[in-house]
């Protein structure tokens, strides 16, 4: 794929893993207002994605979707990419009241070339069919110990998304001797694989697991027949994709936040 339509291809995987999880927990999302909106009726985080709108519907549109997250004391999020409309698309949710939480770099891999996986000793990889190991004494590497309403969602919509869509939505778990230890999730659409949810263990951190299982998981990718990975990448996890071999996309995502206290304050405010 070109880096541009590389950039498209994981705009789209990012918004349909967003939907595929608000459907999971009773939210609606739909793609008719030049925008992809997704309603969390359950969590209260609900998202922006894919905007293309004009100059002139912006600020009604943005003025709708927060108006039908309202009732449900949601936070909403806006992905902005520098392939959005128009153009000033940051400055104006902004000035709709979103605060720029952060910029991300947005990574791509070409699986025509992976390294060589390297299992290490008493190290298993297993995909997994469900996240029910996961609990407040163990800790999912991703989430954390499963203690919060936040969190329980969270697993519930992954248990959901692993029986319903095994064919596109894959988690795989890495562990030593027998104790979990690092995590990912790949959710596919087309020849894009999106890689989510990448955590390991603080116990475990800085001793390779999570790079072994990224090649691991990249390699399953491929032959399920993916031609490319791409991920939203925290900077401090840059120097890992950067060894599995993930370059940065010309470009940027950008991460826009109305919280729920503001938007309590807009409720109040009629």
């Amino acid at each position: 794929m070109s880096d541009t339509n590389s950039a498209l291809a994981f705009e789209n995987n990012l918004a349909e893993w967003w939907e595929a999880h608000t459907l999971a927990t009773g939210g609606s999302a739909d793609r008719k207002r030049g925008l992809f909106w997704a309603l969390d009726k359950a969590d209260g985080n609900s998202g922006m994605h894919c905007v293309r709108l004009s100059a002139n519907n912006f600020t009604e549109t943005i003025d709708r979707c927060l108006d039908e997250a309202c009732p449900f004391g949601s936070s909403v999020w806006a992905y902005v990419t520098h392939q959005a409309t128009p153009a000033d698309a940051v400055g104006r949710f902004k000035a709709a009241g979103f605060l720029h939480n952060k910029r991300f770099e947005v990574y791509v891999h070409d699986l025509a070339g992976l390294p060589n996986p390297d299992p290490g000793k008493n190290v298993v990889i297993e995909q997994l069919a469900d996240l029910d190991r996961f609990s407040k004494t163990v800790p999912h590497p991703y989430l954390g110990p499963v203690t919060t309403k936040s969190r329980r969602l969270a697993v519930g919509s992954g248990n959901h998304l692993l029986k319903t869509r095994a064919h596109d939505y894959v988690s795989y778990l890495l562990s030593v001797s027998g104790a979990p230890a690092s995590i990912v999730t790949v959710f596919r659409t087309g020849e894009m694989a999106g890689i989510y949810d990448v955590g390991t263990v603080e116990d475990f951190r800085g001793r390779g697991y999570a790079q072994q299982l990224l090649v691991h998981a990249l390699g399953e990718a491929k032959r399920s027949g993916a031609s490319a990975a791409g991920l939203i990448a925290v900077a401090k996890a840059e120097p890992l994709y950067q060894r599995v071999g993930f370059q940065a996309l010309e470009g940027w995502m950008s991460l826009m936040y109305f919280s729920k206290t503001r938007m309590r304050q807009r409720a109040e405010e009629g």
